[in-house]
């Protein structure tokens, strides 16, 4: 008689849940429609209610869940609102711009919204820090889009959405949940300095074949994120410390050697590039 090999576990998931997952991406789709045609049509509030009843699995539990559900969907919630207003502030200079806009959030809804790897997390909450930082700190060119103090808050809350959702998608056997608190807190503690400093120095980068302003705040966020992301993150087992210093070192060594390229590049006395 012969051992029989095992044979592979099939999980199904509910029959509910496929069908609420195809329900939602037909949502998406038919929200990112029908919120760049009325973005054309000046009708960026409705394109926002529009957005809003998209997350509707949000609120499709009890009520005492919506909060939770709510800053679980925070990184999400965060992205969407800010190609959403980014496709408002540029339909009136270039449609195509706006149109490429609305290319990116589809990508994200159908494509990487629903990936749930390593790298893939944290692509998203990269994404998320970068679109944030750029539609704050475009609207705060105008003075009377965006106040200062405004911006720095919705900055910190950029930062705290990203932060958060990779930390919890880190196992709770590399890093423990005080700790993931404790980097947590430095993260949003280093975005508010950073906030704060753009809102007494802000910088443009102009991009010639577009009539687009890049803020240096949404490439300083990104580029600070992916560095302490990096580092803070960052395990290797006990017999590895040598290697785990040598790569922090070179991620320190790396991250300087930028941040002191866009110092010395940067043509501080105007505030447009």
């Amino acid at each position: 008689m012969t051992d029989e090999a095992p044979q592979p576990e099939i999980i199904k998931k509910p029959f509910k849940e496929l069908v609420l997952t195809q329900v939602a991406r037909l949502i998406n789709v038919a929200m990112i429609v029908a919120a760049y045609l009325l973005i054309s049509n000046d009708l960026f509030e409705i394109a926002l209610v529009v957005f809003i009843f998209s997350k509707w699995r949000i609120f499709f539990t009890r009520p005492r869940l919506w909060f939770t559900n709510l800053v679980n969907s925070l990184c999400d919630v965060t992205f969407g609102l800010s190609i959403l207003r980014l496709m408002e502030l540029y339909y009136p200079v270039d449609e195509q711009i706006a149109i490429g806009l609305a290319g990116v959030l589809f990508i994200w809804q159908l494509i990487l919204k629903p990936l749930t790897s390593h790298w893939a997390v944290r692509l998203q909450a990269l994404l998320c820090i970068v679109a944030a930082n750029t539609t704050i700190w475009t609207l705060y060119a105008d003075p009377d889009m965006l106040h200062g103090s405004l911006a720095v808050l919705l900055s910190i809350i950029a930062a705290y959405a990203s932060g958060r959702h990779v930390l919890r998608q880190v196992d709770s056997e590399k890093i423990r949940e005080e700790i993931r608190g404790k980097i947590l807190t430095v993260w949003v503690f280093i975005a508010a300095q950073l906030a704060w400093f753009f809102w007494l120095w802000n910088v443009y980068y102009g991009l010639r074949l577009f009539d687009v302003y890049v803020p240096q705040a949404a490439i300083i966020f990104g580029i600070t994120f992916s560095y302490l992301g990096s580092v803070l993150l960052y395990q290797q087992p006990e017999e590895s410390k040598p290697s785990s210093r040598r790569f922090m070192v070179q991620q320190t060594i790396s991250y300087s050697i930028i941040m002191v390229a866009i110092i010395v590049l940067t043509n501080w006395n105007t505030s447009i590039q």
